[in-house]
């Protein structure tokens, strides 16, 4: 899976910073069928309808929910905003896959907008943050996005004027979502990752370099086909404007 995420912050007023952010995702898929002895064509051609239902090999792209923050800009910052509805979603897979039809698992966006608070907590040389989020509602689909939970905790400090790392751990947890009231079994987790990043500071902006190691993992429903964590890389840019 590969995300562009442009994102933009600006000043609405004095007490109150605004930023946009917009993830643009690209996921591959790939699967195959392999056959077991002595299977005959009729069945391999069974193997391979059932595949092209479920889980075909596919690329696919879209961009995701637009998420919208508002926070004050002293620190310690309580950040408050929520996600819009502008991502693509599917129906509801199970109810298609029971009845043979083509699905697709992969949802781009909830169709909901999605409430979201968050609290950071930084000092020089450490930070802080915990962030929730509540879906209210269901989306046209009869499909209510999981809650989820995470939580930060790092070291911070600097190599150079032009050189800053960072080091810390992270928690999420992911609650269960459903369909029209039932319980969707490829959400729910939760997870324990480390994170390791460089700062470099240009003239021109900031270059933040990034990896995500996964050291626990958990998922709440047995038969889950949910995604777990690998090791992540992110590369960050941010521009300077104006003088």
């Amino acid at each position: 899976m590969y995300v562009l995420q442009p994102s933009m912050s600006f000043a609405a007023s004095d007490d109150l910073n605004v930023e946009l952010r917009l993830p643009i995702r690209r996921l591959v898929r790939r699967a195959k069928i392999i056959p077991f002895q002595g299977a005959t064509p009729g069945e391999m051609a069974d193997m391979q309808r059932h595949l092209d239902l479920h889980h075909p090999s596919a690329t696919l792209t879209g961009i995701g929910d637009l998420q919208v923050e508002m926070h004050s800009p002293q620190a310690p910052q309580w950040r408050w905003g929520f996600g819009l509805p502008t991502g693509n979603t599917e129906p509801n897979p199970y109810a298609l896959g029971e009845d043979n039809k083509r699905h697709e698992h992969v949802q781009f966006g909830t169709g909901t907008v999605v409430p979201r608070g968050m609290y950071v907590w930084a000092e020089d040389n450490y930070m802080m943050s915990t962030s929730v989020s509540l879906p209210i509602y269901a989306n046209s689909h009869g499909f209510t996005p999981p809650p989820e939970l995470s939580f930060y905790a790092g070291l911070r400090n600097e190599f150079s004027s032009d050189w800053r790392w960072s080091v810390g751990s992270s928690m999420r947890v992911q609650g269960y979502g459903d369909w029209s009231g039932t319980r969707d079994i490829n959400t729910g987790y939760a997870a324990l990752l480390a994170d390791v990043a460089l700062t470099h500071i240009t003239d021109n902006g900031s270059w933040h370099y990034g990896v995500m190691i996964p050291m626990v993992q958990e998922l709440f429903s047995d038969g889950s086909d949910l995604f777990e964590f690998g090791t992540t890389f992110a590369v960050t840019f941010s521009p300077v404007w104006g003088d």
